[in-house]
């Protein structure tokens, strides 16, 4: 599927080989004809064919890791806020669950090594 005419930078897309990605730079390029999208990978790198936003001695857009970069034709999809928050609440939801025990222990033992959250931390009476 070829989302190219409907991702915009800064939009989170799923590319080849089911990785997350952020969209950084999207037009023409001096390497091949056409547009291209260039992303930048969250969670990986590409050894093979990543880069770091740029080609040869042309930049299109920065990562910040050396071969987190990579340039497509298409994304397999986009990714909405929407569906990374529910994503990201699950994920902390399987988190809290699976430290409650270790959260219980610290309590008992009188250590705490972070990570608990203020419930009252967002209310405005503080």
């Amino acid at each position: 599927m070829s989302e190219s005419k409907q991702v915009r930078p800064g939009d989170v897309v799923l590319v080849s080989n089911h990785r997350l990605a952020v969209v950084r730079y999207i037009g023409p390029v001096n390497f091949a004809q056409g547009n291209w999208i260039g992303v930048e990978l969250k969670g990986h790198r590409d050894e093979k064919y990543g880069c770091d936003g740029s080609f040869g001695d042309k930049r299109y857009f920065q990562t910040k890791h050396e071969k987190a970069g990579l340039f497509v034709r298409n994304v397999i999809r986009s990714i909405s806020a929407e569906e990374l928050l529910q994503k990201v609440a699950e994920l902390n939801e399987k988190l809290l669950l699976c430290t409650c025990g270790v959260a219980d222990t610290q309590q008992q033992n009188g250590t705490n090594m972070g990570g608990d959250m203020d419930p009252n931390s967002s209310d405005d009476d503080n």
